[in-house]
């Protein structure tokens, strides 16, 4: 709608069409990628559900300690945000592949360590790519809020639209 509309607009003001479509342009690029980073966090989120989702089907118990809903401000902040999510998945791998068979081992003896090792091999793969999902996510987010400083409060209002 910008490449057609401001080209017009600014011919009609003062006959400059050029300049009307250089400004159309920069606003399409510009909408187009916000949205694009938009959908990407959003498809970023959905497979850390899904991952999430296969995970807790696979061990019962939870793979990944709670983390923070809030949106990374700007790039620097996702980045960070993004990092520690890695992290964490990475983190929470190695205690269940290390930590768990050692105390196991020390509580059972060498049957029971054998056992949880085999039960983290699922962990093992799974949590490093919902670390990374994850933050890939934030990473997303925090690019498209850097572009967009209206977009948190956008997704606040959108969040608790339908609370009643």
């Amino acid at each position: 709608m910008d490449l057609v509309i401001l080209p017009m607009l600014q011919y009609q003001k003062d006959g400059r069409a050029l300049l009307g479509l250089q400004r159309g342009v920069s606003s399409f690029v510009r909408s187009f990628v916000l949205e694009t980073l938009s959908v990407a966090s959003r498809v970023s989120s959905s497979a850390e559900r899904v991952l999430n989702t296969v995970g807790e089907a696979i061990v019962p118990e939870s793979l990944t300690r709670h983390h923070s809903s809030r949106q990374p401000e700007n790039v620097i902040d996702g980045i960070s945000q993004g990092v520690n999510s890695v992290s964490d998945g990475v983190l929470n791998a190695v205690r269940c592949v290390v930590a768990v068979p050692v105390a196991e081992y020390e509580d059972v003896g060498s049957s029971g360590a054998v056992r949880s090792v085999i039960r983290a091999v699922p962990v093992a793969l799974i949590s490093p790519a919902i670390g990374v999902a994850r933050g890939l996510s934030k990473v997303l987010l925090g690019a498209r809020n850097s572009l967009d400083d209206g977009s948190i409060r956008r997704d606040e209002e959108a969040k608790f639209k339908n609370v009643v």
